[in-house]
């Protein structure tokens, strides 16, 4: 596959996405994991049958890192919404323009090198594939991440003329997990098991000292109610004696 083959293909699924993803389709895990990594891997197999330079394989680096981040920029713009039990996906005009800027930047880069090294004019379409792969997997999975937190299903892929959709077992652990850890956080605190800074470290609690519950002090048992001075008056009485120690007649 030579270069110019990779930029029709590149511009066939660039158009393609543009045109499903502005007015918006499901969140399928086929479309936003699978076909973007095998575009990656396409493009990756592509590099290899072009003699590279240490700056063409460099220049491949830097746009394939930028093209990543431009992905996950686009991914964390896209509006994600639930329809009809499952998960949509829609570009906005952020996305559009973050994946019109990654074309831009691509082909700007690619002229450059041309520029920089003439030598290096083979190289200069190769790595499209790559390029663009790599930020619509990025993109994918920032969708995904967010499309787990929602209520509505993620599909693998969408069934065609009235057939059942496809489901993913690892898709729906991923969002049963995401429910399970969503309702634990906002579970409501049992009553009494909350504190605060001031009570830490004190014995206060009112199932097993009433008083000092209620008072939120160590020692604030009235000397009358004492229980140990209790007995010991108690065993004066009995004695014939009163609290000071003199003898009762």
């Amino acid at each position: 596959m030579n270069g110019i083959l990779e930029v029709i293909i590149a511009i066939a699924v660039i158009g393609y996405l543009l045109a499903r993803r502005v007015l918006g389709e499901p969140a399928e895990g086929r479309r936003m994991l699978l076909i973007p990594a095998i575009l990656t891997v396409i493009g990756l197999v592509q590099t290899t049958d072009v003699s590279q330079s240490g700056l063409s394989l460099g220049f491949l680096a830097a746009t394939t890192v930028v093209s990543v981040l431009i992905g996950v920029l686009r991914g964390a713009s896209v509006r994600v919404f639930e329809r009809d039990g499952l998960v949509f996906m829609k570009y906005t005009a952020v996305s559009v323009g973050l994946l019109v800027a990654n074309v831009l930047i691509r082909l700007g880069a690619g002229l450059l090198l041309g520029v920089v090294d003439p030598s290096a004019s083979a190289s200069v379409s190769t790595g499209v594939l790559l390029a663009l792969g790599a930020s619509l997997l990025a993109e994918g999975l920032v969708v995904l991440f967010k499309a787990v937190g929602t209520s509505g299903r993620i599909v693998w892929a969408k069934g065609r003329r009235g057939a059942p959709h496809q489901t993913s077992a690892f898709l729906d652990g991923l969002q049963e997990h995401a429910r399970d850890r969503f309702d634990v956080a906002t579970r409501p605190a049992a009553p009494g098991s909350q504190t605060t800074p001031l009570s830490w470290g004190r014995y206060d609690r009112a199932d097993e000292h009433p008083t000092r519950a209620r008072t939120g002090h160590h020692c604030d048992v009235p000397a009358h109610d004492h229980p140990d001075r209790d007995r010991r008056g108690s065993r004066g009485r009995r004695r014939g004696r009163d609290h000071s120690g003199r003898r009762v007649r």
